[in-house]
C-alpha cells in the first residue's frame, strides 16, 4: 500500500472507513453531556486515534522496526504508573514490574536479540507513541464515569479522530492518490484496516479497558510482537530462531506474572 499512498493518507482513509462502519452499526444518538465529557472524548481521539499512529509511523522512518517494537511495548509500564497517579489505583505490585522486565526481555529476543542502529529522534517518537497509547487507555477508562455505552464512546472518538487526522493530512502535505483506490488489493487492505484493525479492534479495546481496567488490558500488548513472529512464520515462511523461541516463552511468562495481583487486591475491579 505504501507504493500508492502516504502514511498519513492510509491512516485517514482507514479512519474514514472505520467511522462509517461505526455510524452504520452503532444506533442511538450521543446523549446530552457536558463539555468536559466532549473534551475527554476529543482528547482520547487525539492521543489514540491520531497521535499514536502518526508518531509510530514517523518513528519507523528514522529508526528500526525492532527498536520501535521494543520501545512501544513499554506502554503497559507507563499505563500502570498513570493509573496509580490519575485514577488513584493501587501502586502496581512487584510482580507487575517483574512481568514487565521478563516480557521486555522476551520482546527483545523476539525482535532479533539486538537493537538496530539507534536514532534518537526515531526512538523518542516511538516512546512518545507509547505514552500516547497509555494516556488513551486512561482516558477511555475515565469515560466509564460518563456512563456512556462503549459503542457510542468508540463512534464519537472516531468522529473526533477524523478531525485531527484531517488536520494531520493537511499538515503533511500528502494528497490521496485516487488512482490507487482502483486497485483491488489496496481496497481489500483498506477494508481490513478500516473495519478490522480500526472499528472492531478499537471497540474491543475500549470494552476491555472498561471491564478490566487500563493496566490489565495493556499487559496484552506484550503479545503483539509474539503473535507477529508466529504469523510471519506461518504466512511469510520466516524462520523462528532459537532466541525467538526463548523470547516467546519469556514474553508469555512475563504476561502471566504481570497479571498476578496480591491477595488484598483479588476480587477488586
Amino acid at each position: 500500500m505504501l507504493n500508492g499512498f502516504g502514511l498519513v493518507s492510509i491512516l485517514f482513509i482507514r479512519t474514514v472507513i472505520g467511522t462509517a462502519a461505526l455510524c452504520i452499526l452503532v444506533r442511538g444518538r450521543l446523549p446530552k453531556v457536558g463539555w468536559k465529557a466532549h473534551a475527554l472524548l476529543a482528547a482520547a481521539a487525539l492521543t489514540g486515534v491520531c497521535l499514536y499512529f502518526v508518531l509510530e509511523n514517523i518513528a519507523l522512518m528514522y529508526t528500526t522496526a525492532s527498536n520501535v517494537s521494543v520501545i512501544v511495548s513499554t506502554s503497559p509500564l507507563v499505563t500502570g504508573l498513570l493509573a496509580w497517579w490519575i485514577l488513584r489505583d493501587h501502586m502496581p505490585h512487584w510482580t507487575y514490574y517483574a512481568g514487565f522486565a521478563g516480557a521486555m526481555a522476551g520482546i527483545w529476543l523476539v525482535s532479533g536479540g539486538e537493537c538496530g542502529e539507534s536514532s534518537l529522534p526515531g526512538d523518542m517518537l516511538a516512546l512518545a507513541a507509547a505514552v500516547c497509547w497509555a494516556v488513551y487507555s486512561i482516558l477511555i477508562r475515565l469515560t466509564d464515569r460518563t456512563q456512556l455505552p462503549v459503542a457510542i464512546v468508540t463512534r464519537t472518538t472516531f468522529l473526533y479522530g477524523l478531525i485531527f487526522l484531517g488536520a494531520a493530512l493537511w499538515l503533511s502535505g500528502e494528497s490521496i492518490a485516487v488512482q490507487s483506490l482502483t486497485s483491488a488489493s489496496n481496497i481489500l487492505n483498506l477494508l481490513f484496516l478500516g473495519l478490522g484493525a480500526s472499528a472492531f479492534c478499537f471497540f474491543a479495546w475500549n470494552y476491555a479497558v472498561q471491564q478490566l481496567g487500563p493496566v490489565r488490558t495493556t499487559i496484552f500488548l506484550y503479545a503483539v510482537p509474539l503473535i507477529t513472529v508466529i504469523l510471519a512464520a506461518m504466512m511469510l515462511a520466516e524462520r523462528i530462531t532459537p532466541s525467538g523461541i526463548w523470547g516467546i516463552a519469556l514474553t508469555i511468562a512475563g504476561m502471566v506474572l504481570a497479571q498476578r495481583r496480591p491477595p488484598a487486591e483479588t476480587g477488586q475491579g
